[in-house]
């Protein structure tokens, strides 16, 4: 077997990639019931309780914060779209 030598710079992203970082998920007003998120990263789920002080790895992290930009930009969006149908729907009863 060929074994594979990581560089200084691949052990460090690594390592950052693991470093654990503080998050707190908000409990969901909406959905009492609704107080854990599970993360799923290749293979490998990880249920973080809302409402809690919790540390995660980096890279799981990244995940939830970036889906949740995600949503936050979807939301966004749709809602400039409603915007755009009422003001043309508005322009057409005219």
């Amino acid at each position: 077997m060929a074994e594979t030598k990581k560089t200084a710079a691949e052990t460090k992203k690594t390592d950052y990639a693991h470093e654990l970082a503080d998050l707190m998920l908000p409990i969901n007003t909406a959905n009492p019931k609704d107080d854990t998120l599970t993360v799923i990263i290749n293979g490998e789920a990880t249920v973080i309780q809302r409402g809690k002080q919790v540390k995660i790895p980096r890279y799981k992290y990244e995940v939830i914060m970036n889906a949740e930009e995600q949503k936050l930009r979807a939301y966004r969006r749709k809602q400039e779209a409603e915007k755009m149908t009422a003001k043309a729907q508005g322009a057409q009863a005219i």
